[in-house]
């Protein structure tokens, strides 16, 4: 998706379908790792293995890559003609 700035790329209705599905996986991949979180922290056996182990840092870190995908695919959208 290399435009040059100030072009607008011009996207097929096929192309607009696949970031919208790959916006959808992000989502339920975010909320995936939140449903877990909060099993997590429902347990304080849970959570300590958790802490132990990085986990959280590791879905944290994970999450931060997820919504910057999210937002870079989004601009794309918005600042795409559509077929």
């Amino acid at each position: 998706m290399s435009t040059k700035p100030g072009e607008i790329e011009t996207l097929s209705p096929e192309k607009v379908e696949a970031i919208q599905k790959k916006i959808n996986q992000i989502e339920g991949h975010l909320q995936a790792i939140e449903t877990k979180r909060t099993y997590i922290l429902s347990s304080p056996e849970q959570t300590a293995i958790a802490e132990e182990s990085g986990w959280f840092e590791s879905m944290t870190a994970i999450e931060d890559q997820l919504i910057v995908k999210k937002e870079e695919l989004i601009h794309v959208l918005n600042n795409a003609e559509h077929d």
